[in-house]
């Protein structure tokens, strides 16, 4: 009878003791999982060295760390610098170069969880506010919203993306058709743009495209080849001299009438006369290989396999439009930039 409880006893110990660990274990596995999270990815963050917080984003910080959502555990804010990260375009780290190429200096995470819900902020601060928006044209997710968030705002079920001033903020969730956490990232997402003092306007290249039938968040900005091998879509793409423009916009735009189809407007700054036109005449002669054209030395138009393609030098710029079902409907959309090349000219008048 004594040695059964002794035995008793000590299985007894040795349960309580695997209760402990098992506690210590889940424990240890949750404080993982609450780590804060590079805001780039995991395979770069290594390279990416924590930096003292400049005194410009300190209203954002302080506005990240009070937000305590009730029920919500959270881990710490983390900032890290971009502006020295060595990455590899053509490896793991596309995100960071993308991003450099965008001028980003500094990168802020911080990851929230609720039981099996994880809403994870990103903030990126950039040199400009031209760089701020052009990272948010082609990382943003969703559909443009009329919300008022930031300068511009975009989002669907499971993200909210807003610019505003120098800054792209971006804010996910893993979970799916839950109000309570896009409720709670709504809340995350004012808060932080509360905490950002400065605003700015879409740089004039994009304000003064043309409006007449331009679907409304197609625009994308561009300031570097990475970028652009993501949003250009026109034939040929590698022969347009990507690697020499300092900025390139593009554009969808839809015409209705007299038949529905949709053109592609892309629009590459060089920032000099002599190097647009060396640009145009390589783009032309290219095309000119194994379809038909017609044009002058300044425009030309070809007929593609199922489409028409304008191309036109414009100043310092080399304009492109894509995907015509009629050969006059480039023209109609090429019209609509008179307007606008002076204010590209003005702007480099050392390339007159």
């Amino acid at each position: 009878m004594g040695r059964d409880i002794i035995r008793l006893k000590d299985a007894s110990f040795a349960l309580v003791g695997a209760v402990l660990i098992a506690q210590q274990n889940y424990c240890a596995a949750v404080e993982m999982e609450l780590a804060p999270q590079a805001p780039v990815e995991a395979a770069a963050s290594a390279r990416l060295a924590p930096v003292a917080s400049p005194a410009d984003i300190a209203p954002v910080l302080r506005a990240i760390d009070s937000f305590h959502p009730d029920g919500w555990v959270w881990g710490d804010t983390q900032v890290q610098s971009l502006g020295a990260a060595t990455v590899d375009p053509a490896g793991s780290d596309q995100l960071i170069a993308l991003l450099k190429e965008y001028r980003a200096v500094l990168g802020v995470s911080r990851v929230y969880q609720r039981g099996q819900r994880r809403v994870v902020i990103k903030l990126y601060r950039f040199e400009s506010a031209q760089g701020a928006y052009g990272a948010y044209t082609l990382l943003r997710e969703g559909a443009t919203t009329v919300i008022p968030r930031g300068d511009q705002s975009s989002e669907d079920d499971q993200c909210i993306s807003f610019w505003q001033g120098n800054y792209f903020v971006s804010i996910t969730t893993t979970a799916e058709d839950d109000d309570e956490a896009k409720g709670m990232m709504s809340e995350l997402a004012q808060k932080v743009a509360s905490g950002l003092d400065s605003h700015a306007r879409p740089p004039a290249i994009v304000a003064d495209l043309p409006h007449l039938d331009r679907l409304a968040g197609s625009e994308k900005l561009v300031m570097g080849p990475i970028g652009a091998r993501r949003v250009i879509s026109v034939p040929f793409t590698s022969s347009l001299s990507l690697d020499q423009a300092m900025t390139i916009v593009s554009a969808d735009y839809l015409f209705r009438v007299p038949t529905p189809e949709r053109l592609k407007l892309l629009l590459l700054d060089f920032g000099d006369r002599q190097i647009a036109s060396q640009a145009y005449k390589k783009y032309c002669v290219d095309l000119q290989v194994d379809n038909d054209s017609s044009g002058s030395e300044t425009t030309a138009v070809f007929k593609l396999q199922r489409s028409y393609l304008m191309c036109q030098l414009r100043g310092p710029m080399v304009v492109v439009i894509a995907g015509a079902r009629r050969r006059v409907s480039p023209m109609f959309l090429s019209r609509q930039l008179d307007l606008i090349v002076p204010v590209a000219e003005a702007a480099h008048p050392e390339s007159r």
